[in-house]
C-alpha cells in the first residue's frame, strides 16, 4: 500500500497557520516578559528605598542632595548599597549615565531635585542643601527616584524643571517610559509604584502638600 505524503500546499496551509499563531502569541509573551522585567526593577527602587532610609536615619533625618549632576548621590548611599546593581534597570536600553560620571557603573534611575518655585520643590532645597524629612508633607505620595531616561539627558540623573517630567514634551523629559508605556517610581515612604506616563501632576513631584 502505497503511503501518501503532504502536498506542497497542505504544508503551506500549515506554515501559515503556525505563523498566525505565533504572531498572535509573541505579544503576550513579550508582555510577560516586560512584566518580569518591570518587578526587577521595582525590586532594585525598594533596594534603594531602604539604603535612603538608612542613610537619613544616621544624618539627622535628612536627605541626600542629588549632586551637582544627579549622578553623585549613588556615591552618598554607598556605604548601604549591597550591589551597585541595584542602580541598574534590566529595561533601560538608552544612553543612560553613569555614577559621579566614572564611565562604568550605569544609572538607570533619577533623583527628584525639581524646583518650580521657592514654595514648591523636590527633595533638595532651592539653594542645594539637604532636605529633613520634617518638611516632607505626603510622603506616601511624593515620588523621590524614578525610571530615568539618558537620551535627553546623557550627563545628568536628576530632574530639575517640569519640563523634566513624564508629561513634558518628548525632547525634554528625563522620566522613561520604559515598563509597558509607564515608569515605575520610588515614593518617599518607601513604597515604589508603576505609573502611566504622562499621568503624573506636578503637585506628585514636590514635597508639599498642594
Amino acid at each position: 500500500m502505497k503511503k501518501r505524503g503532504f502536498t506542497l500546499i497542505e504544508l503551506l496551509v500549515v506554515i501559515a497557520i503556525i505563523g498566525i499563531l505565533a504572531a498572535m502569541l509573541f505579544p503576550t509573551f513579550a508582555r510577560a516578559r516586560e512584566t518580569a522585567r518591570r518587578a526587577r526593577c521595582m525590586a532594585n527602587l525598594r533596594a534603594i528605598g531602604m539604603s535612603l532610609q538608612m542613610y537619613t536615619a544616621d544624618n539627622v533625618e535628612r536627605m541626600p542632595g542629588a549632586g551637582p549632576t544627579g549622578r553623585e548621590w549613588p556615591l552618598y548611599i554607598s556605604p548601604y548599597v549591597g550591589s551597585t546593581q541595584i542602580y541598574s534597570c534590566i529595561s533601560d536600553s538608552q544612553n543612560a549615565p553613569t555614577i559621579g560620571g566614572d564611565g562604568m557603573t550605569k544609572l538607570s534611575y533619577g533623583y527628584n531635585a525639581l524646583v518650580v518655585d521657592a514654595t514648591h520643590f523636590g527633595f533638595e532645597n532651592p539653594d542645594g542643601t539637604p532636605l529633613s524629612l520634617a518638611n516632607i508633607d505626603l510622603p506616601s505620595e511624593t515620588i523621590a527616584v524614578f525610571d530615568f531616561s539618558g537620551a535627553n539627558a546623557p550627563n545628568e540623573g536628576k530632574i530639575t524643571s517640569v519640563s523634566h517630567l513624564d508629561s513634558a514634551g518628548a525632547s525634554t523629559a528625563r522620566v522613561a517610559s520604559r515598563h509597558l508605556e509607564g515608569f515605575n517610581a520610588l515614593f518617599a515612604d518607601g513604597h515604589v509604584k508603576w505609573r502611566k506616563g504622562g499621568a503624573t501632576k506636578v503637585s506628585e513631584w514636590t514635597v508639599q502638600a498642594d
